[in-house]
């Protein structure tokens, strides 16, 4: 019977979502929401999230237990709500198009995910998303100095399901919900030896419905957070919504909620003998314990429903949906011998306009056309075009041109707005690669941006020469990157009757608009682009020609 019941929820869910599409959805913006199993904790907030912004956008909750098929077709927008998430990777969605939920510290010391710094977690775990949003204070301070586009929500609750029931009597009695096998948690090493012999302690460890937790929260006075770290518990919310007094360690949203002895105890140490003491004053000021336990059921319904917390997420939704439906700008083969001076003015044209581009990094060589081989543009005096050199002539050819010896051109990228790309280790042709070798130069590349460009998430491998095989695609995969190849608009081709639309990738080369360049094929020059871009902006160039 289980698989048939999940078989007709999976299809109720395709037939709400394929309905809401029919009666205009399609002029709202279409949100995946990927949440790890039905009826867990990602789930409430994914089904409280939905229920509060239907008329806003289209949901569709899928569960990664249940191994979905997607198709970023289907969709505007990807929230991820578990930041280490892997899932999605599979079926080729654009990076930008991602937001990741950052609600947990586990990178900090659980050995799946770290432990790491606040920089790592970001370089491992958030590498694959345009936007991430932190669910709590402490989670939004650790991660936004370590890279752009982050958001803050709150979680709520929600009242009609988490409410005060019945006014408390009788021996003090303490509770916790949750994995009672967490470590982090510490309910074997330090609220158990709080309670033994002396508190009567209920725990519920999973399989209740909202009406049963509901019901176990209206049994207890005091509820207990002995947790290592924590993002955002919902138990805390949900407790508190129900009358509980909280008793907890200063993690996640705690300070929020909690005026330390008025509403709730925030203890000074992580330690079985503080949560006595605590439980002790709480046992000697019971009817000031339950006062407090009853003021804050109004507390949260004023403060912390989900009415009141949805603007945070419809602020992040919005952002990363103007984020994904921009223009993209991909600028290809910076690397050693690009000339900062025109580097930074050839920049200063996208930014005017208000655009940003992603740079496409190459750490090994030359790629500036600066040679000629008969009627071509060359990169090495004497060479064939790089595009006719066999990757061993490459890499020789390489050899002593570094790009981490560039420090002005590093420090500049490093202020901008712009994002970077792997664009090959050497400018080699990754289509006659094995995966093995393809594996080796993008983990070496990758290892090397993320220490020259810590703030920068790389979440895109571009293609040199645009060429490809189906292990470039394997490759990338590994590493968490998208591939761009012949994505898009050859801006260099279309640059006379240039029209920007949303959502279209432009790519060109940044060294062919320069006056030293010996690219011929088109014509070519900062103050042409610069007026290409002042006609789609509906103003006049900063330059006239």
């Amino acid at each position: 019977m289980r698989p048939m019941r999940r078989h007709i929820r999976v299809l109720g869910d395709q037939i709400r979502f394929g309905l809401s599409r029919a009666m205009g959805g399609r002029r709202r913006p279409r949100i995946l929401m990927l949440a790890d199993r039905r009826g867990w904790a990602f789930d409430q907030c994914a089904r409280e999230i939905s229920r509060h912004l239907r008329t806003e956008f289209v949901f569709d909750i899928r569960y990664v237990h249940e191994t979905p098929r997607l198709s970023p077709r289907d969709y505007d927008l990807v929230y991820v709500f578990f930041w280490g998430e892997t899932y999605h990777q599979r079926f080729g969605f654009d990076p930008d198009g991602i937001v990741k939920e950052v609600s947990s510290h586990r990178w900090e010391d659980d050995p799946a995910y770290g432990p790491c710094s606040p920089q790592e977690m970001v370089h491992r775990h958030l590498r694959d998303a345009g936007t991430v949003v932190c669910t709590s204070p402490g989670l939004y301070e650790s991660i936004k100095p370590c890279r752009p586009r982050v958001f803050r929500a709150a979680n709520g609750v929600n009242p009609l399901r988490f409410r005060l029931e019945r006014d408390r009597n009788g021996p003090l009695v303490i509770g916790w919900a949750g994995d009672s096998r967490d470590r982090i948690k510490g309910v074997r090493d330090i609220l158990e030896p709080a309670c033994a012999g002396h508190f009567p302690l209920r725990l519920a460890t999973g399989g209740l419905s909202h009406s049963q937790m509901n019901r176990f929260y209206n049994q207890l006075d005091i509820y207990a957070i002995t947790s290592k770290h924590e993002g955002t518990p919902l138990p805390l919310l949900e407790s508190m919504a129900a009358g509980c007094f909280p008793v907890c360690t200063d993690v996640g949203v705690v300070r929020e909620v909690i005026d330390h002895r008025r509403n709730g105890w925030i203890v000074r140490s992580r330690t079985w003998q503080d949560f006595r003491a605590a439980f002790d004053w709480c046992e000697a000021h019971v009817d000031e314990v339950r006062g407090a336990g009853r003021e804050n059921a109004d507390f949260i319904r004023r403060t912390r429903s989900w009415a009141q917390c949805i603007s945070s997420f419809r602020d992040a939704l919005s952002g990363a949906l103007r984020h994904v439906s921009r223009p993209r700008f991909r600028n290809d083969d910076v690397s050693p011998d690009s000339p900062l001076d025109r580097f930074r003015a050839f920049c200063e044209v996208f930014h005017r306009y208000g655009h940003d581009q992603l740079h496409g990094i190459v750490l090994r060589g030359r790629t500036w056309g600066q040679f000629r081989c008969g009627s071509e543009e060359a990169q090495y005096d004497g060479e064939p075009p790089l595009g006719q050199i066999p990757n061993d002539r490459i890499r020789q050819l390489s050899q002593g041109m570094h790009f981490e010896q560039r420090e002005d051109l590093i420090d500049y990228l490093r202020e901008s707005s712009d994002e970077i790309a792997l664009h090959g280790l050497f400018h080699t042709d990754y289509s006659t690669m094995t995966l093995a070798e393809q594996c080796r130069d993008m983990a070496e590349g990758l290892e090397l941006l993320g220490r020259l460009f810590p703030r920068k998430p790389v979440r895109y491998f571009i293609a040199p020469f645009n060429r490809t095989n189906a292990d470039t695609y394997r490759a990338a995969s590994e590493f968490g990157l998208k591939v761009l190849a012949a994505d898009g608009v050859h801006l260099e081709e279309r640059l006379h009757d240039l029209v920007i639309q949303p959502k279209t990738w432009y790519r060109y080369h940044h060294h062919r608009f320069y006056p030293e360049s010996t690219f011929r094929y088109y014509r070519l020059s900062v103050e042409l682009l610069d007026a290409a871009l002042a006609r789609n902006a509906g103003v006049r160039p900063a330059v006239e020609l």
